[in-house]
C-alpha cells in the first residue's frame, strides 16, 4: 500500500475545498466533476470525507456547548443550594425565602437532565387508530401476525427515535 505523498495531499485538499464551495454553493456532484475536471468518483469521495468531517466537527461543537453549559448549570446550582442553605438558616437569602431557592436548585437539574437527553420517556402509547401495513391479519398465522406486529413496533420505536431506519 502506497501512502500520498505531501504534493498529493496538498491537491487533494486543495481539491476537496472546491469541492465544498460548489457543493455548499448548491452544485451538484456531476456539476462539480464537470466544473473541476474530475471523475464523478472522485467528488463523490470527497464529498463523503467532507460529509464525514463536517458530522465530526458539528459533534465536536455541540458537546463541546454541553460542555459550556453544564459547567454554567453547576455553577447556577451551586449558588442556589449556598442561597437555599443560608436561607433555611436566617428565614431569607437575598431576599427569598428557602422555597424559592429550593425551586431554582430542581429547575436547574431538570434543565441538566433535559441538556443529557435524560428525560426521554421510558414508554410510549399505542395509538389503537394509528396507520400500519398489517393487511388482513384474520388470515394470517400467528407466527406471521407476530412478525408483522414485531416489524410495526420496530417502525414505531425508530420514529420515535429520529432514526427513521429498521432497527437490528
Amino acid at each position: 500500500m502506497s501512502y500520498p505523498t505531501n504534493k498529493k495531499i496538498v491537491e487533494i485538499e486543495k481539491r476537496r475545498r472546491d469541492v465544498a464551495s460548489l457543493y455548499l454553493g448548491g452544485s451538484k456532484q456531476w456539476q462539480i466533476a464537470e466544473q473541476l475536471g474530475y471523475d464523478r468518483t472522485t467528488i463523490s469521495k470527497d464529498l463523503k470525507a467532507l460529509k464525514d468531517q463536517w458530522a465530526s466537527s458539528a459533534k465536536d461543537d455541540i458537546n463541546s456547548h454541553i460542555s459550556i453549559t453544564l459547567a454554567k448549570l453547576d455553577q447556577l446550582e451551586n449558588y442556589a443550594m449556598k442561597m437555599f442553605a443560608e436561607a433555611s438558616r436566617v428565614g431569607k437569602a437575598g431576599g427569598n425565602t428557602a422555597g424559592y431557592w429550593h425551586k431554582e436548585v430542581l429547575e436547574t437539574i431538570d434543565r441538566k437532565t433535559k441538556l443529557l437527553g435524560l428525560n426521554k420517556p421510558s414508554k410510549f402509547e399505542l395509538d389503537a387508530n394509528m396507520k400500519h401495513d398489517i393487511q388482513n391479519p384474520a388470515e394470517m398465522s400467528d407466527e406471521e401476525l407476530q412478525q408483522a406486529i414485531e416489524n410495526e413496533l420496530t417502525k414505531l420505536i425508530d420514529k420515535r427515535n429520529g432514526t427513521g431506519e429498521p432497527s437490528d
